[in-house]
């Protein structure tokens, strides 16, 4: 089952299978009423925005309870390559969550080696929601420059702040150029791919110039 509705109930008994959407391609699944879990191995394609504001990601809705019994296999696919720090709901329910963490064992799949350092996960139960929670994953990122080459690279300049911290770029970070620098001209010296690109400024234009781009 994929992408879409189901107008009724879903129980899924040992050695199937649940997929909101298909293979590469996010989507949500809505379920009207109830849906069961016992033994399934359950796939979600998880983008490196975990606010889904920017990037779509998968996940299930049961518009009634939700149950997992017997251990569960959730197989992240990051299919941009990384996951971002911070929390990804992926099943959340109206009616009565009947579920742990401990129902739950999770794995990552698709991880690009030039996206930042390997994610930690883990599974938790909030509320009405089963949530997958990243550490250490793709970060948010505010532009500095150093006010000489001022370069847009792939985990080699640190020419951006993470917080309070300088920081290098990786693929799929989320990147934000704003008026805390003065240093407005941005040298892209080879192609990135940000999760997201985020221009808010008042003061000063800003200038992208150089070999590589952006995509």
């Amino acid at each position: 089952m994929g992408l879409g509705t189901v107008k009724g109930s879903v129980v899924a008994p040992a050695g199937s299978s649940l997929v909101p959407a298909t293979n590469n391609l996010a989507g949500v699944l809505t379920i009207y009423r109830n849906l069961s879990i016992d033994g399934t191995t359950n796939y979600f394609d998880l983008s490196p925005d975990a606010t889904g504001l920017y990037l779509t990601n998968d996940m299930v809705i049961a518009n009634g309870n939700f149950t997992a019994t017997g251990g569960n296999r959730i197989i992240v696919n990051a299919f941009n390559g990384g996951l971002a720090e911070g929390t990804y709901t992926l099943i959340r329910c109206d009616g009565i969550m009947s579920a742990t963490a401990g129902n739950f064992v999770v794995e990552v799949v698709g991880l690009d080696p030039s996206v930042r350092g390997m994610p930690v996960v883990s599974i938790q139960v909030v509320g009405k929601e089963v949530q997958l929670v990243v550490t250490g994953g793709s970060a948010a990122l505010v532009w500095q420059g150093d006010g000489s080459g001022n370069w847009w690279d792939v985990n080699t300049t640190a020419n951006w702040m993470k917080g309070v911290t300088p920081a290098v770029f990786f693929t799929s970070d989320a990147v934000l150029f704003n008026d805390s620098t003065l240093n407005n001209m941005v040298n892209l010296g080879v192609g990135v791919s940000p999760s997201s690109v985020i221009v808010s400024n008042n003061s000063a234009s800003y200038l992208f110039t150089g070999p590589g781009s952006i995509s």
